[in-house]
């Protein structure tokens, strides 16, 4: 169930276009429901709860199909929008809820009057006003929305940058100082995007262009040289920031429409191992455009994740097959280096069998009892109960290696007590015979 509204959420506002990018949306008194971006990208949330809140963003936006709901975040939107607009028409606006008019606006994908709105606050708030500088960048999102102002929001972010503020009251200075690194990313994928544009010189692109090179150019890739599942190449990933993750899911709640962004956010999951939510991912980039390097990680995460659905459920543990994981972790287990010879080997031999045979055992999530029989059936008359196999057999092999150990230590204690005897001294008969 939890799969399907995910799916539902993930395809919301499927109406956008596909290359809509915005700079940050700033919002200093959003409508309830996370108290900031910030707290978004640091709360370690669960990824699913992420992706759901990427659904409901996206749902905010006129181009969502699916009407909102009473509790819906878009319905909250549309009356804090009715809030302020009442208050513009009184123009009783002060300059903080100039602010979060335009991130209204720009969230409901209103960029024309959003950008109306925004430069009549640039010239009636002060420079030195402490939210001037979001005025530039709500305005420089704005602006974004049309090739012909993408100069104009490069320029709008960049001046937004250097009047950057060493307090504002409204955030922390941790909270400050991640939304400016948050936006200097911003600005290098503008500076890309503008850089694409100019190379296609106004033609139509037939297909969804290839990954933003945000990080430097980057090549999800395995061992093998080519695009796997669950992992990346160590010299790959030792190009990425360790934060990565956290700065595309950044912009990503900037500009959740954003598919090239979507796509690089999949990947760095995939990346980490998450290989469910990496297809969940990449499955609604697929969905809404085309791209051949896209369909070939999406084929490839395709087929990984009924398997990774075996070994570890859905991410949480839930349904996970424990024998399994571990027969794959003991296969992969480095061997001999750090062991004892002969003994070592063979107790970590003998343990990883009896792991991946019943791993019950081991285990704090023990199989319940069999009921017991009623009494007077068959089986109690006749005393013909079937033995329990596997445990014979896990038995016999154990006692087998106890054996086998036990022998090889005899074998050592005997030598060694041989070594540690005195040599027999002469006896006079010795002497004698000389």
């Amino acid at each position: 169930m939890r799969r399907i509204v995910l799916s539902a959420a993930l395809l919301m506002g499927v109406g956008v276009q596909a290359g809509a990018l915005q700079a940050g949306v700033y919002h200093l008194d959003p409508p309830p429901k996370y108290p900031s971006d910030y707290a978004q990208v640091n709360a370690l949330d669960p990824i699913w709860r992420v992706l759901m809140h990427l659904g409901e963003l996206r749902a905010v936006h006129d181009a969502a199909k699916a009407p909102p709901q009473a509790d819906s975040l878009r319905a909250a939107y549309e009356k804090q929008l009715a809030a302020l607009e009442a208050r513009q028409r009184h123009g009783a606006l002060t300059p903080l809820e100039r602010v979060n008019l335009g991130a209204c606006l720009i969230r409901m994908g209103r960029y024309p009057k959003a950008r109306t709105i925004l430069e009549e606050s640039l010239r009636v708030v002060p420079p030195d006003h402490s939210v001037y500088f979001l005025l530039l960048l709500n305005l420089a999102s704005a602006y974004q929305e049309e090739d012909a102002l993408l100069q104009r929001a490069i320029d709008l972010q960049t001046q937004a940058l250097r009047s950057w503020p060493t307090h504002f009251l409204k955030w922390d200075r941790w909270e400050s100082n991640w939304y400016r690194h948050a936006e200097h990313y911003a600005l290098t994928l503008m500076r890309l995007r503008q850089r694409e544009q100019i190379r296609n010189q106004g033609r139509a692109v037939s297909e969804l262009p290839p990954l933003d090179e945000l990080f430097g150019p980057i090549r999800f890739v395995g061992p093998s040289g080519r695009y796997e599942a669950g992992g990346i190449v160590f010299e790959q990933g030792d190009r990425l920031p360790a934060d990565a993750e956290r700065i595309v899911l950044q912009l990503l709640l900037w500009r959740p429409h954003d598919l090239r962004l979507n796509w690089l956010y999949g990947e760095l999951l995939n990346m980490r191992g998450q290989v469910d939510w990496a297809f969940s991912v990449l499955d609604f980039c697929k969905q809404l455009a085309s791209n051949r390097e896209l369909r070939q990680h999406h084929q490839i995460l395709r087929e990984a994740v009924p398997v990774y659905k075996e070994l570890f459920g859905d991410g949480t543990g839930s349904g996970a097959d424990r024998r399994k994981q571990a027969l794959l972790f003991w296969s992969l287990a480095p061997r001999g280096a750090l062991l004892a010879p002969a003994i070592g080997a063979a107790a970590n031999e003998s343990g990883g069998v009896a792991a991946s045979t019943d791993f019950s055992l081991l285990s704090e999530e023990r199989e319940p009892l069999p009921e017991r029989p009623p009494p007077g059936t068959e089986a109690l008359r006749s005393g013909a109960a079937l033995p329990d196999w596997r445990q014979l057999t896990v038995s016999f092999l154990t006692g087998v290696v106890v054996t086998i150990l036990g022998m090889l230590q005899w074998r050592q204690w005997r030598r060694h007590r041989r070594m540690d005897s005195p040599a027999p001294s002469p006896t006079p008969e010795h002497f004698v015979s000389k």
